[in-house]
């Protein structure tokens, strides 16, 4: 017999972060889900959606209307069978996007997924278009990307979307080499944190804790994953145990700020496997994040606490 998604325990450490943020109607209007293959990704947004329905009250879609994507709050869009396996920009443009400027049909949210999004949304025209719907979503509507390759999307659309992998070991608050992060990696990302808030772009950057470009890029992945896990546990909601959520400040580092922070990390980490040197991207790194954060607590040079919170005792 069917059993709804939301009755399965989470089979990935992602699915019952996302699955809280849908209880607590926390839950981001764009989110990137990428892995070495799509089908995790894809049951996590059918229990996702399986999740918010039940929230609805009434008797909620099966999962096989969910996983025919039949259900008209829970449509499933992937490549094209043309060659180039890009949808139609008119397709998008005239029968896809319109639907989400809609009411619901039958819930209270609607669900728009994109399978291998980095081939179906592969023009220029298409991203183009999307971006328009992703910077003013309806309420209500959510955009889920599913991608094995999310560096082939656009910077512009991997910005607007919360980004989750879905990589054996991975949880949010966990970097790519399937561990969790250790506090040496926090207290490198705290640190520099710091610097950024009490320097300028000109001024020199810390002495990076890394050796070689493989090192750099293994750092900035589980910075990205500690500011990701920050963000979605703001403004309210648990945390991880020993998560980056526990040390900032989130009345000093909020959700908006922390997305901008998340969207340099990951510029530099796509510049960075484009072009290896690792001075340039280094320093480049700095005079973005000093952009953002000098002076954020309200003074030329912020206080050496301004953005840290002391790690909360644990009982």
């Amino acid at each position: 017999m069917a059993t709804s998604g939301s009755q399965h325990p989470p089979q990935h450490p992602q699915e019952a972060r996302l699955l809280q943020a849908v209880q607590q109607g926390s839950l981001a209007h764009a989110l990137l889900f990428s892995g070495p293959n799509t089908a995790a990704p894809m049951d996590t947004a059918r229990k996702l959606a399986h999740h918010a329905f039940q929230q609805d009250g009434g008797t909620p879609p099966t999962p096989e209307q969910l996983t025919a994507g039949t259900h008209p709050d829970f449509r499933v869009f992937g490549p094209s069978d043309r060659a180039s396996r890009t949808l139609p920009v008119e397709q998008l443009r005239d029968e896809i996007l319109p639907l989400t400027r809609f009411a619901p049909f039958q819930q209270s949210t609607s669900w728009f997924v994109f399978d291998r999004a980095d081939l179906c949304l592969g023009s220029v025209e298409n991203v183009n278009i999307l971006l328009k719907t992703l910077e003013e979503p309806r309420p209500g509507v959510h955009f889920i990307l599913i991608s094995s390759r999310p560096r082939a999307l656009p910077d512009t659309v991997r910005s607007r979307c919360q980004h989750h992998s879905f990589r054996p070991g991975i949880s949010t608050a966990q970097g790519a080499h399937g561990g969790t992060a250790t506090q040496e990696e926090q207290k490198a990302l705290e640190q520099h944190l710091q610097h950024w808030a009490g320097t300028t772009p000109s001024s020199s950057p810390l002495d990076p804790p890394w050796k070689t470009p493989q090192d750099m890029s293994h750092m900035l992945e589980q910075w990205l994953h500690l500011l990701w896990a920050h963000t979605t546990f703001q403004p309210t909601g648990p945390h991880p145990p020993g998560s980056v959520q526990e040390t900032l400040d989130p009345k000093m580092l909020g959700p908006k700020l922390t997305a901008k922070l998340t969207q340099q990390l990951d510029h530099t980490l796509s510049a960075l496997q484009r072009n290896g040197n690792m001075a340039i991207q280094t320093e480049a790194l700095h005079h973005r994040m000093a952009q953002l954060l000098t002076g954020v607590a309200g003074a030329p040079q912020a206080p050496p606490n301004a953005l840290l919170h002391s790690p909360r005792p644990r009982g």
